[in-house]
């Protein structure tokens, strides 16, 4: 009898690196494999619509947030909503394993319900570290349900290790965003494409923005994100991208603030919310630079040999590529790393990404571990 894996996307920001594994496990076909979409992975300001969405996977199953406020209150009737519904789903599915990704408070929620009927979890990108955001309760916590652990480097085994999680069941296959470049580098959208179809011209620099809300200090978002603003638009004949941000305590003001700039019509400021892996690579790799606070700028982007302006502490504690640029959050701070970053790439002195998160290839190297494991010989998990 074939073993039932689940795979669970709860956010805009983790569907694709989920899908990757997900289809990855379908090609195998050795498995009766099933995907979630929960949370916000569908959401006008947060998220997809449901038609895009279902043009990059098939045959998914939804269980979406009513309420798209991001006040905690909100947040927890959300997660409680849906997690009522997908304990009903689990126990008519009844799989083998069930796939979690990271450190959202709607992961740690899905990794209780699931460990409410002792379903094993495997849980990826365990072992990191943000200390500016909630992100580190929750990626720890689902670690410490967690029966198998794939990572992205050897220092988060470590982690791992340190945390008192068994080493015989963590498991090093690199970063699984990384794929997703693989699968488009050979046909990234062009200039032409973006210009045709979004009605703008790019500039002689084009800044790429990711902005996220700092979840342990809210009250800073809107200071950081005016001071990034604020440099990135004193550099003349530049454009500005600028990324939505994730569903988070705090990041309807973000949101909110956004759309107060877009009334204004600012020259050379374009916001989106829901590009898509294939066309937000695209951009990324087109933009002479990210600047922000995003995972995607630590662990993505440098894969395109594009610098990343990395600014205050929400990615403080992981590991960083060599064209990972740390600064402060003031305003001369930033501009000052711009600078750096633009005379680098003009005298041609930006150094090769140093790949500190592994190959291309996580999808594959965790099917393989998969398919050797006998998945009735994970529970119970023993502590001590």
């Amino acid at each position: 009898m074939k073993n039932k894996i689940l795979f669970i996307s709860c956010a805009r920001s983790d569907f694709g690196l989920i899908n990757n594994l997900y289809q990855k496990f379908l090609e195998n076909n050795k498995f009766i494999c099933k995907f979630i979409c929960t949370g916000n992975v569908v959401s006008k300001d947060y998220g997809y619509s449901k038609k895009e969405i279902n043009s990059f996977s098939k045959n998914l199953i939804f269980i979406l947030n009513k309420k798209k406020s991001s006040k905690d209150l909100d947040i927890l009737k959300n997660v409680s909503d849906c997690n009522l519904k997908l304990l009903k789903y689990l126990k008519s599915f009844q799989p083998n394993l069930v796939f979690i990704l990271g450190d959202r408070i709607e992961a740690i929620n899905i990794a209780m319900t699931v460990k409410m009927l002792n379903i094993p979890i495997a849980h990826l990108h365990g072992g990191e570290s943000t200390t500016g955001v909630y992100d580190d309760y929750w990626r720890h916590a689902i670690s410490k349900i967690s029966n198998l652990h794939f990572v992205a480097n050897l220092n988060y085994k470590n982690n791992l290790i340190k945390m008192g999680e068994d080493k015989r069941r963590i498991f090093v296959v690199g970063a699984f965003g990384l794929e997703t470049i693989k699968k488009y580098k050979n046909n990234f959208y062009e200039k032409k494409y973006f210009e045709k179809n979004y009605n703008f011209k790019f500039n002689s620099n084009n800044f790429l923005i990711i902005f996220h809300s700092i979840t342990l200090n809210q009250s800073k978002n809107l200071t950081i994100f005016k001071n990034l603003y604020s440099a990135a638009k004193s550099f003349n004949n530049s454009n500005l991208f600028i990324s939505y941000p994730g569903y988070d305590l705090g990041s309807q003001k973000i949101v909110e603030f956004f759309k107060i700039l877009k009334n204004k019509n600012n020259k050379n400021v374009f916001f989106f919310n829901n590009l898509g892996n294939k066309k937000f690579l695209s951009l990324a790799n087109i933009c002479d630079l990210t600047i922000g606070n995003s995972s995607s700028g630590i662990i993505e982007i440098p894969y395109l040999n594009r610098p990343v302006i990395n600014i205050s502490d929400r990615q403080k504690g992981r590991s960083k590529a060599n064209i990972i640029f740390d600064t402060k959050s003031d305003t001369d701070s930033i501009k000052l790393s711009i600078k750096r970053c633009l005379r680098l790439i003009k005298n041609s002195k930006l150094p090769l990404n140093d790949k500190v998160y592994g190959d291309y290839n996580a999808s594959s190297k965790t099917l393989k571990i998969i398919e050797k494991l006998n998945l009735k010989n994970l529970n119970p998990k023993t502590f001590f």
